[in-house]
């Protein structure tokens, strides 16, 4: 793995490769299994999950009275 940028909101955050590897495939594999998943689809949907999430802050902004609901990334301090 190499390490990668996810942008969000006009902001970008790299996954280091360490971040990305989510380790052995099986025991004494060489194959190793990535944190993200992505999904074939109209959307280009994305599973990032926990070993994005573990390394920004993350607000979740459900029923804002705009109807719709959103969530937000920033970097750590």
């Amino acid at each position: 793995f190499a390490s990668i940028s996810l942008t969000f909101g006009g902001t970008s955050f790299t996954m280091s490769k360490e971040t990305l590897n989510a380790g052995q495939v099986s025991a004494g594999s060489e194959d190793c299994v990535s944190s993200i998943v992505g999904q074939d689809t109209a959307e280009g949907l994305a599973i990032i999950g926990t070993y994005f999430l573990q390394k920004v802050y993350t607000s979740f902004d459900i029923g804002n009275g705009s109807g719709k609901s959103r969530i937000g990334f920033a970097r750590l301090a």
